[in-house]
């Protein structure tokens, strides 16, 4: 309670400890709750998340911008890719 004290402005100081204590006690029981949903949860990062396999069909940025120069969202993202060097 001491180090509750140095934290208050003096006046009516037992109400400001007072005030800081059940914080304190929610904050307390928030975390306690936290804790208990996520084990009972239990998700493993598998079940979470999905990374795909891999297609390994690699395909060069340059060539598809020039066979598509004629796409006005090719143009729209070259630009926003090339105000992103400067």
């Amino acid at each position: 309670m001491k180090r509750f004290y140095s934290l208050t402005n003096k006046k009516d100081a037992t109400k400001q400890i007072g005030q800081k204590v059940t914080r304190r006690e929610v904050l307390t029981k928030a975390e306690q709750q936290e804790v208990v949903e996520a084990a009972s949860q239990q998700q493993s990062f598998e079940d979470h998340h999905f990374i795909s396999e891999s297609r390994n069909q690699p395909l060069s940025l340059y060539d598809f911008v020039q066979q598509n120069n004629d796409d006005p969202t090719i143009k729209v993202g070259l630009h926003f890719l090339i105000s992103d060097f400067h």
